[in-house]
C-alpha cells in the first residue's frame, strides 16, 4: 500500500489555494496592523507581517509565472509563513487577553486568558470546521493513513490506524471519498522489524523533554515562568489548525511531507518571538 494524494480526497485547485492565502495573510496583516503596541517586538512584527503579504504575492506569482520555479519557492517560503503566522495569531490573542483582564472584575493575571482564549479558540475550532465544513476529520485520516505508511515503529502504526479509523467514523461528512472510506474496512498488516512498544513511549519523552527544557532556557533568560509557559503551550496548540488551514486551503504540502526539523524550528521561532510580545 502507498500513501493516499490529497487530490484524491479533497478538490485542489491552485488558483483557489493562492486566493486564500491571500486573502488569510491580509486578514492576519490587517490585524495585527489594527491593534497596535509599544515596544521594539511590535515594530519588528509589524514589518513581519507586511514580509509576509510580500511572501504571499511571490508564492502567487510563482505560481501563475510560465517560466517560474514554483517548487522552489514555495518549499523556500512554506516555514517563514508558518512562524509569521504563530507570531500573529499569538500576539492577538495577548491582545484579546489584556483586553478581558481590563474589561472584567476578576484579578487574574492576562496569561490566565491567555491560556484560556487559546483553547477555547482551538474548540471552537474543530466543532465550526468538522461541524459547517465537515473536512477536519477526513484530513484526520488522510494524515493518519500517510503516517501510518511513513512508520517503521510497530506501536506507531498501531496508533496511526485506530486513529485514522476513528476519525473516519466521527467524521460529519454526508459521503466519504472512495480513496478513505476503504481504511474503514480494511486489515492492516504490519511489516516494520521495530515492534517494541517502549520506543513510543520513549520517543514522547524526549519531545515532553526538550519542550521542558525550552521553556526553562527561555523562562531563565526573560525571568517569565508562567507568561513563558503559557505562549509555549499556546505556540503548540495553534500549529495543528494553522498548519490545517495552509495545507488543506494554502499551497502548503500535508504535515507528512514537510521537514521535522524545519516545523520544530518554526514553533520555536514563533514562540521565541511571541514571548518578547506578551
Amino acid at each position: 500500500m502507498e500513501e493516499i494524494p490529497p487530490s484524491t480526497v479533497f478538490e485542489i485547485d491552485e488558483e483557489s489555494s493562492v486566493a486564500f492565502e491571500i486573502a488569510f495573510s491580509a486578514l492576519i496583516a490587517t490585524a495585527v496592523l489594527g491593534f497596535p503596541s509599544s515596544g521594539l517586538a511590535y515594530s519588528g512584527l509589524k514589518l513581519i507581517v507586511i514580509g509576509l503579504l510580500v511572501v504571499t504575492l511571490t508564492r502567487w506569482m510563482a505560481v501563475f509565472g510560465q517560466y517560474a520555479n514554483s517548487v522552489l519557492v514555495l518549499n523556500r517560503t512554506t516555514h517563514y509563513i508558518l512562524s509569521v503566522t504563530y507570531v500573529s495569531i499569538l500576539y492577538l490573542f495577548s491582545v484579546l487577553a489584556n483586553w478581558i483582564t481590563v474589561t472584567l472584575p476578576l484579578e487574574l493575571p492576562s496569561v490566565f486568558y491567555l491560556g484560556m482564549s487559546v483553547v477555547m479558540f482551538l474548540l471552537v475550532f474543530i466543532a465550526i470546521q468538522e461541524l459547517v465544513f465537515k473536512d477536519l476529520l477526513l484530513y484526520t485520516a488522510l494524515l493518519s493513513y500517510n503516517n501510518y505508511q511513513n512508520s517503521d515503529i510497530r506501536s506507531y502504526q498501531k496508533r496511526f490506524e485506530r486513529f485514522g479509523r476513528l476519525s473516519l467514523k466521527l467524521s460529519q461528512a454526508e459521503k466519504i471519498p472512495p480513496s478513505l472510506n476503504w481504511l474503514r474496512y480494511a486489515n492492516f498488516e504490519n511489516n516494520t522489524t521495530i515492534a517494541s512498544k517502549w520506543i513510543y513511549y520513549i520517543s514522547m519523552g524526549l519531545v515532553v523533554a526538550f519542550f521542558i527544557g525550552l521553556w526553562g532556557t527561555v523562562s531563565l533568560l526573560l525571568s517569565q515562568n508562567i507568561a513563558t509557559g503559557v505562549v509555549l503551550f499556546g505556540a503548540i496548540i495553534l500549529r495543528t489548525p494553522i498548519n490545517f488551514l495552509y495545507s488543506r486551503y494554502g499551497l502548503n504540502p500535508l504535515e507528512t511531507e514537510l521537514s521535522t526539523k524545519a516545523e520544530l524550528a518554526s514553533i520555536i521561532t514563533g514562540f521565541i518571538y511571541a514571548t518578547l510580545l506578551v
